[in-house]
């Protein structure tokens, strides 16, 4: 069996909605760039890094809004909290929460890995790698 990593991602994007500096959680959305489009399968990191440069997940995911995604930390799978689907069927998109950590975390990176069909998939490249930083003070 082939599989096909597209390093040109122009069918799926990770948007970052409702981002509030006076709100602690944002809505995370995966969807395609038609309605004709549709993804199988993904998963969802978020990082930062430390001052000492050591990567780590910060913030806690919420997959209550949408059941066709879990917590894998939360399902005992993974260390770490990691978004992926639940069943590997098609689907026009899928909605997560995302609750950021304390002040002073810095910039989190989130990336997606997106399985169009069983042998083509796209990863962490253009809109499906977000940054967002905290504002200054």
């Amino acid at each position: 069996m082939t599989h096909n990593y597209s390093m040109f991602n122009e069918h799926f994007s990770l948007v970052v909605a409702h981002f509030e500096k006076l709100k602690s959680f944002i809505s995370v959305i995966i969807n395609g760039s038609s309605p004709q489009q549709r993804l199988m399968g993904l998963m969802v990191t978020a990082t930062a890094t430390d001052k000492k440069g050591a990567t780590f997940v910060p913030g806690t995911f919420n997959t209550t809004a949408d059941i066709r995604v879990q917590d894998l930390k939360e399902d005992k799978t993974c260390d770490e909290s990691v978004i992926a689907h639940r069943y590997l069927v098609n689907k026009n998109g899928v909605f997560f929460r995302w609750t950021a950590p304390v002040p002073g975390t810095g910039c989190i990176h989130f990336n997606a890995t997106v399985i169009e069909r069983s042998d083509v998939w796209y990863k962490d490249e253009g809109s499906l790698h977000k940054v967002i930083c905290e504002e200054s003070k």
